[in-house]
């Protein structure tokens, strides 16, 4: 009756504490898992920031914090290795952006290159590849090793992204013998193509299918472009937009299960590519917004540049600005602790 009794007992035990896992965060918070080790858990709460907003009044920005974090990206061959970019904060002045990558395993970080503009990209080669000072690409390996001077695109603009097998680039090009166009290279640099100028922000590139934004007519939406077949079609779309909060930032294509991940300033979703069904994943404040995403190569975790901002007076506010781990299933996020 007592062995029963004490049977019956630890089941109901490891059943409620699989149900509370779960319930906190699922794979983001297994004690086995890389991630716990350099996090910790995030408790929202919404607050409206009622600013003075006029021609001649400007909003103060003060950083309380020693670093500016963004644009990270996740390892596509390993989900514990993300790169990002760090920018020193001194006296509220925001120092030159660097790139860094961190590995949540060894708990380790590592400087790559004194200057970066814009967002990284990785490979699954392996490469790195920013745009530096105005027109300069280059590519570096995670360990700092090779580091690679591309060829001079005159005028290269935003960010370079790779193809998902790695043996290809785009980036978006803006020169008096070409115009507004998209320059597809090899790994290498080698120019192979150009494209007319269909993206207008952050995109995303599997197989021959390019996930990117564009707007016009009043509306601005999320499209595919097929390569193959020249043509675009629309997956998402907004009428009416009139403030930053609603404007689309990034879209990363999941092809294993055909859903596209994007967010806006205040929330971050994926949509079917099929159904064009939409679901939210998480959502964000006046004083909590997310500017840059992108998603773990088997789908579950979203890593995100996220700002906390605090009002001080009208026209003064504090921001912080760190990335996050954001459970795709649960929408619980949990704040990267990076080494200084």
């Amino acid at each position: 009756m007592k062995i029963t009794y004490f049977f019956s007992l630890l089941v109901i035990t490891i059943f409620l504490s699989a149900c509370a896992d779960k319930k906190i965060g699922g794979d983001l918070l297994d004690k086995k898992h890389c991630f716990r080790k350099h996090t910790k858990r995030l408790v929202n709460s919404d607050e409206r920031l009622d600013m003075t907003y006029s021609p001649t009044q400007r909003i103060v920005n003060v950083y309380p914090e020693k670093y500016k974090y963004s644009y990270p990206v996740f390892n596509p061959s390993d989900k514990n290795q993300i790169a990002y970019v760090r920018s020193n904060i001194l006296d509220d002045k925001i120092g030159q952006p660097e790139l860094w990558t961190f590995n949540f395993c060894t708990g380790k970080s590592k400087r790559l290159a004194n200057f970066i503009a814009n967002a990284p990209d990785w490979s699954v080669k392996d490469w790195l590849i920013y745009r530096g000072g105005g027109d300069k690409l280059f590519k570096i390996k995670s360990n700092g090793d090779s580091l690679v001077t591309l060829p001079k695109i005159n005028g290269a603009k935003l960010t370079p992204k790779w193809n998902d097998k790695g043996d290809l680039f785009a980036i978006r090009v803006n020169s008096k013998r070409l115009g507004a166009k998209i320059l597809v290279a090899t790994e290498n640099g080698v120019s192979v193509g150009v494209f007319d100028d269909f993206l207008l922000n952050r995109w995303d590139w599997v197989d021959n299918q390019i996930t990117y934004v564009t707007a016009g007519e009043g509306k601005q939406e999320i499209m595919i472009f097929n390569f193959e077949t020249r043509t675009s079609h629309a997956i998402e779309t907004i009428d009416n937009f009139s403030t930053s909060d609603s404007l689309f930032l990034s879209t990363t294509y999941f092809k294993e299960k055909e859903i596209i991940f994007w967010n806006q300033l205040k929330q971050i979703c994926y949509t079917d590519v099929m159904s064009r069904k939409r679901t939210i994943i998480t959502q964000g404040a006046d004083n909590r917004i997310y500017n840059q995403i992108n998603v773990s190569s088997d789908g579950k975790t979203i890593i995100a540049n996220r700002v906390d901002a605090k009002k001080i007076t009208e026209t003064k506010k504090e921001e912080r600005w760190s990335l996050v781990l954001i459970d795709v299933e649960t929408g619980m996020e949990r704040m990267i602790k990076l080494p200084e």
